[in-house]
């Protein structure tokens, strides 16, 4: 089964930055209290795997030291761990607008439409939210997640359908934490 924890990407991520920057004390609290609350629930479900909505290429790009939080648990635990999300190329491939690609598409259609930027913006990003989907569970596929147990991380605004979207496909789901946020 796969166990949905939705939260925010800010959470999946330690950088040499938060770990020693004391400015960011409180960023690092909150991820540090992630990282166990992650740890907890990996040992409750018996995970078989931790996955989650990331690539290489996102962890990477933010900064020095930067690595998963998820693969962090994954490893300390002896658990699988998987990405998930396309990354640039692979977004690229399939048509999905990405950074600033995305940016300017959102400013083009907002100027031509008269709508707000940041509403344009959000509505375009959901609209690839099923293409996205739809690369998650094709990935998801290979741990078997009807006969082992999964966790898999993700935005909290994808945990509804990306349950619905496996709902479709006969995969056995729940979602075990709808938006985890500093002190769920």
């Amino acid at each position: 089964m796969i166990h949905i924890i939705g939260t925010c990407h800010s959470f999946q991520v330690w950088t040499d930055a938060i770990r020693n920057d004391e400015s960011l004390d409180a960023r690092k609290e909150t991820i540090e209290a992630f990282e166990s609350y992650l740890r907890e629930v990996a040992r409750l479900l018996k995970a078989d795997t931790i996955a989650e909505e990331a690539s290489d290429e996102w962890v990477a790009a933010h900064g020095h030291g930067a690595y998963s939080v998820a693969k962090g648990v994954a490893t300390e635990m002896g658990t699988q761990h998987l990405f998930c999300d396309p990354d640039t190329g692979q977004r690229r491939a399939i048509a999905l607008k990405v950074g600033e690609e995305l940016r300017t598409h959102a400013m083009t259609v907002s100027k031509e439409t008269g709508r707000e930027w940041a509403e344009v913006h959000d509505t375009e990003m959901k609209k690839q939210f099923s293409t996205r989907e739809v690369v998650w569970s094709e990935r998801l596929e290979g741990c078997d997640p009807n006969n082992r147990s999964i966790i898999f991380l993700c935005g909290a605004n994808h945990v509804d359908t990306f349950k619905a979207a496996l709902d479709a496909k006969k995969t056995l789901v729940s979602i075990h934490c709808r938006d985890w946020t500093e002190g769920s």
